[in-house]
Formats: C-alpha cells, sequence, structure tokens
C-alpha cells in the first residue's frame, strides 16, 4: 500500500513533464523538475486533475461492468428459459411415447 502511494506521488510530480517536453522543447531530466515544481505550486489543481482521472476510471469499470454483466444475464436467462421449454417438450415427448407403447403393448397382449 505504501508502495503504491510512494508511486501516485511521483506520478504526480511528473504529471506536467510530458506538456514540458513538447510544448517547451525540454529536455527529459528539465522537463521532470519543471514538472515536479508545477506540481508543487499548483497542488490543489493537480490533485483535483487526478480526482477526477480517478472518477473517469470508476466510470469506465462500471461501464465495464454494465456491458459485461447484462449480456451474461440474459444469456443466462435465455439459457434457463428454452432449458425449462426443452425440458417441458421432453416430458411431454416421453409421456406421448409412453401412452403409445402402454397402447401398443396391451393392444398385443
Amino acid at each position: 500500500m505504501s508502495i503504491f502511494f510512494i508511486f501516485s506521488i511521483l506520478n504526480m510530480f511528473f504529471s506536467y513533464a510530458k506538456f514540458e517536453i513538447m510544448l517547451n522543447n525540454k529536455y527529459v531530466l528539465e522537463s521532470i523538475s519543471s514538472s515536479a515544481r508545477i506540481s508543487i505550486l499548483n497542488l490543489k489543481n493537480t490533485v483535483r486533475l487526478y480526482f477526477m482521472i480517478f472518477l473517469l476510471n470508476i466510470r469506465v469499470i462500471f461501464t465495464l461492468l454494465i456491458f459485461l454483466i447484462f449480456p451474461i444475464l440474459i444469456a443466462l436467462s435465455a439459457i434457463y428459459i428454452t432449458s425449462q421449454i426443452f425440458l417441458f417438450i421432453a416430458i411431454a415427448i416421453l409421456v406421448i411415447l409412453f401412452i403409445i407403447l402402454i397402447i401398443i403393448l396391451s393392444y398385443l397382449a
């Protein structure tokens, strides 16, 4: 848990590095130090940004679960209903076959 916290803090410090590299044409170490400075000076905005990203990730996971669970539930309910229908049909066919065989046996006896 503490390793996750440490790497989350480091990730927050490096969050603006890619923008520094692309927009200001800085080198890697220079952009990392500039990114750490920007994130420390704008800590409120950085935390708010990471919180919003966390909420978006939760929304994506929730959407993924919805798109996985509902088709599975629909398929399972269809399987259950058809298995009940096929069970009813199989029992009906066996009863009819049994009655036909009883009639044939009574005729032969």
